[in-house]
């Protein structure tokens, strides 16, 4: 099992979103009692998200599509950067595989 979990919303209205993909990021302090320990992990799952949010963004322009992400720090120890790059990469190429099959999925049923 994986560092991180991701909670997702499709579909935003335009109205409460501006733009198409919007980032939350939480530490458990059940996990973490620290701040600091809080903080770090939640600037690195930051960091990784911004450097590779690009793997969603043409799908999402595609279907003009809103995307809300959520992402939780699940391990009671403090993970290394690329640990962490590496699970956030992996979790935004199966939402975008997703936003695929969902595409095709709206164009035979419609």
């Amino acid at each position: 099992m994986g560092v991180l979990k991701f909670y997702f919303v499709f579909d935003i209205p335009e109205e409460l979103v501006e733009t198409l993909l919007t980032g939350g990021f939480s530490v458990p302090k059940r996990l973490h009692k620290r701040a600091v320990a809080r903080n770090l992990l939640k600037r690195r799952m930051r960091e990784a998200f911004r450097l590779n949010k690009e793997i969603l963004l043409p799908a999402l322009q595609r279907n003009n599509q809103r995307l809300v992400i959520f992402v939780t720090y699940t391990r009671p120890f403090v993970a290394k950067y690329s640990q962490i790059a590496g699970a956030l990469k992996a979790g935004l190429h199966h939402l975008a595989q997703e936003i695929e099959k969902r595409e095709a999925d709206s164009d035979i049923s419609g």
